[in-house]
Parts: structure tokens; C-alpha cells; sequence
């Protein structure tokens, strides 16, 4: 039961949101970091994350078992009750949501509010099963950690936090071209409206190396507005460029699951790299 728990929560998942979450965080600091905040507005923020990925869980249990990535997660092969799912749900949201409160400022609670929002209702209950543009909805959720960690170190959302979301934004759209082109007939047996599977596979390699040459233009932007250093903007420029340069190779090759593969990876490593940079040579006052 409990391993089904915390299975529901996808800890993989919000592991990198945490690590967007601290780079945000890190960003905004001036002066000395402040460590209590950090720690009580990442847990907060891992409690909603927590919260929501359950009630995904919850939406998708019908579809899950049509795919075969995801036919063994809990709900979907009735290892544990949806009604079971729905109160860890609730309890792990009031925790979260009362941890962030009374540690965070209002900025970065109602930032957390908005992803949480966009994930579970926006993209889970009503874009997904209905159009490829459900995409947008999902970067807009996987692009709040990180604003709702700059507000709370900041105490607001200003241009920075605002970089941050769009620099997300792009970065989300291209690894969620890769994963449905990965897993293809996964979501053709799900009857999703996928991209790939509206509109093709060469038009979703099209989107995806259209969306990381915008991420690879965007993401120095934080050194062009005086948020990081010289360190930030080489591995930014890159680590988009390398990516570039996979995506760019999606055409040639018939085998998109590979491809769909590397573009994983690749997706991860320029996070990765990105935000450890962010952090390391944010400018300080």
C-alpha cells in the first residue's frame, strides 16, 4: 500500500521539478541564502507536486491500461482504490498548500495554485483526451516550479520569474514531441490526440526542432537581462545548439522510438546543465 503511494505521486517527476524549483530559487536570492525558507517552500512545493500527480493518476487510470508504458501503475491494474488515491490526494494538496502558505510569500503560493490548476484540471480533466493542444497546457504546469521558486526567494514575479516560465515553456514542448513520438502506438491505442498522432510524425519532429530552436534562442536570455553570468550563457548557447543538432537528426531516421529516445535525454542533460549554470552564476547584488 504504502509503495502504491508513493508510486502515485511520481517522485521521478517531481524530482526534476524540484531541481527547476531550486534553480528559480537560487536566481532570486540576494544576499545570504536563506536556508529555512528554501527547505519549507521546497517541501511545500513537493506536496503539491505530489498532490497533483495523484490526481492524474486518478483521471488516467482508464487510459493506462491501454498503454503499455503505464498498464502497471497502481490505479490502472486496481492495486489500490481510486477512493484511497483521491484522500492521499487531498491530505498531500492541505499539506502542501499549508506548508507553502505559511512559509512562503503570496506570490509563490498563488504560483503554485495556478500550476496546480493548469496540471490537473486545464490539462488532465479537460485538454488531453480532446485536442494535441493539450501540450501547451502541460508546459504551462511543468513551467511553474521554477516561478514558484524565484517568488519565493523574491517575494514576486517579475521579469525574471517570467524568463524562467518561457525558457520552461519551450523546453517542455520539444520533450513532449519526443515522447509521443517514442511511444507512438501507445497513444494511438489510447485514442489520445497526441501531436504525433494528428498530424504525423514528420510534423512532430517539425514542432520539436521548430520548439528547441526557440529554447535555444530564448534560454540565454536571463545573462542578456543581467540575471546570470558569462559561465550561464556558454553552456545555455551550448547545450541548445547540441540539442539542435539531435532534433536536426530526427529526419534522416526512420526509427523515431530511437530518436524520440535521445531527444529524452537530451532534454534532461540541457536541463540539467542550464539551471546548474543558472544557479552557479546568478548575478548578485
Amino acid at each position: 500500500m504504502l509503495k502504491d503511494l508513493y508510486s502515485i505521486a511520481k517522485p521521478r517527476l517531481i524530482l526534476l521539478n524540484l531541481f527547476t524549483f531550486t534553480g528559480g530559487f537560487a536566481l532570486a536570492v540576494r544576499g545570504t541564502f536563506p536556508a529555512g525558507l528554501f527547505a519549507a517552500s521546497l517541501a511545500g512545493a513537493a506536496l503539491g507536486m505530489a498532490s497533483g500527480s495523484t490526481l492524474n493518476n486518478i483521471i488516467d487510470r482508464d487510459i493506462d491500461r491501454l498503454m503499455a508504458r503505464t498498464r502497471l501503475r497502481p490505479l490502472a491494474a486496481g492495486s489500490i482504490s481510486p477512493r484511497a488515491a483521491l484522500a492521499w490526494a487531498g491530505f498531500l494538496g492541505a499539506a502542501g498548500l499549508l506548508v507553502l502558505s505559511l512559509s512562503a510569500p503570496p506570490a509563490a503560493v498563488a504560483a503554485g495554485i495556478v500550476g496546480y490548476l493548469f496540471y490537473v484540471v486545464v490539462y488532465s480533466l479537460w485538454l488531453k483526451r480532446r485536442t494535441p493542444l493539450a501540450v501547451l497546457a502541460g508546459s504551462v504546469a511543468g513551467a511553474a516550479p521554477p516561478v514558484v521558486g524565484y517568488a519565493a526567494a523574491a517575494g514576486q514575479i517579475d521579469l525574471g520569474a517570467a524568463l524562467l516560465f518561457f525558457i520552461l515553456v519551450l523546453w517542455q514542448l520539444p520533450h513532449f514531441f519526443a515522447i509521443a513520438l517514442r511511444r507512438l502506438e501507445d497513444y494511438r491505442a489510447a485514442r489520445l490526440p497526441a501531436f504525433a498522432v494528428v498530424y504525423g510524425r514528420r510534423a512532430s519532429k517539425i514542432a520539436a526542432a521548430v520548439s528547441v530552436a526557440a529554447f535555444a534562442l530564448t534560454s540565454p536570455l536571463p545573462y542578456a537581462f543581467g540575471y546570470a553570468g558569462r559561465t550561464y550563457l556558454a553552456v545555455s548557447a551550448l547545450s541548445g545548439a547540441v540539442w539542435l543538432v539531435v532534433a536536426l537528426l530526427g529526419f534522416p531516421t526512420r526509427d523515431d522510438a530511437r530518436w524520440g529516445r535521445r531527444m529524452l535525454i537530451a532534454s534532461v542533460l540541457v536541463l540539467a546543465a542550464d539551471f546548474t549554470a543558472l544557479a552557479a552564476t546568478a548575478v548578485r547584488p
